[in-house]
């Protein structure tokens, strides 16, 4: 973990989803030393109220949600939580995902790869929508983050998984382009990081005169 004397993200609000452990909890603790205030999910209560014992352990201001992103009433209720904390987001890390598909083609189910596309594009692209809505509306400076894989680029016996990881690197594109198309004020960075592989694709969009 490294801690910078002049921290990168003082006073940023944080989201993070699927944070209780892992990539998750490791992306959470490290923007937390960066002087971070951190907003994340789980699915699971006690890794949120362990994480956030962690943050207040380091002296960070820290709230743990127990949310399902792949359920959009679900993120709906988060996205109402947020607004009670007086909670604007500036960077949202969209971290969670999942792999449920069994085997190869000869034992494909549609509601395998629907559960998968549901928790690593379909949720997380409703939460987006509603994260970068705010931003928009409030002028914010923000980033939006996407978390992949290897598995995006590289065939892994996982077609479901890797499908819907490939999605995410023309997701952010599309996504790209349809916020420059709206007149902002403020600098917003859409990003797929791939973790498996040090590949970053990363768009940088400067817009201008939010909601002018």
């Amino acid at each position: 973990m490294v801690v910078m004397e002049n921290k990168l993200l003082r006073g940023e609000n944080v989201l993070v989803t699927g944070a209780g452990r892992n990539i998750g909890r490791s992306i959470v603790l490290e923007m937390a030393q960066q002087g971070a205030h951190i907003f994340f999910t789980d699915i699971d209560s006690d890794r949120c109220v362990q994480l956030e014992k962690e943050l207040n352990g380091l002296g960070v201001k820290g709230k743990g949600f127990l949310s399902d992103i792949s359920k959009t009433e679900e993120s709906d209720s988060l996205y109402d939580s947020l607004v009670q904390e007086n909670a604007s987001i500036d960077i949202l890390v969209n971290n969670v995902g999942n792999q449920y598909e069994t085997g190869g083609i000869e034992h494909f189910t549609q509601h395998e790869w629907n559960k998968t596309f549901q928790a690593n594009v379909f949720g997380p692209m409703y939460l987006t929508r509603l994260i970068s809505q705010t931003m928009k509306n409030n002028g914010i400076s923000g980033s939006i983050i996407f978390i992949s894989s290897i598995q995006q680029f590289t065939p892994s016996r996982s077609m479901g998984y890797s499908s819907s990881k490939a999605a995410l690197g023309i997701i952010i594109k599309e996504l790209a382009l349809h916020l420059a198309t709206i007149k902002s004020s403020s600098r917003m960075q859409s990003r797929v990081l791939s973790t498996r592989a040090l590949r970053m694709q990363r768009v940088s969009l400067l817009l201008t005169d939010i909601g002018k």
